[in-house]
């Protein structure tokens, strides 16, 4: 049997917070999105992106990740 799920799972996310010392807003953000095109197969994309600080240094950051998962048993 074939099926499609025509809206796609998704969730967003992230939080925020305060570095007393150098004065700077810290935050992190997600999104994440699961797809299932046929009864046994998902989909799964997810994007993350951040900052920080550290010894007077900001530092930013991106990562990016796709999964496709084919389960065999039902």
């Amino acid at each position: 049997m074939v099926t499609k799920e025509i809206i796609p799972n998704i969730a967003i996310g992230g939080k925020v917070g305060y570095a007393l010392t150098s004065g700077f807003m810290i935050f992190e953000g997600y999104g994440k999105a699961q797809y299932k095109p046929f009864e046994k197969i998902i989909i799964t994309a997810e994007l993350r992106t951040g900052n920080s600080t550290r010894d007077e240094s900001n530092y930013r950051s991106y990562s990016g990740v796709i999964t496709a998962c084919w389960n065999l048993f039902p």
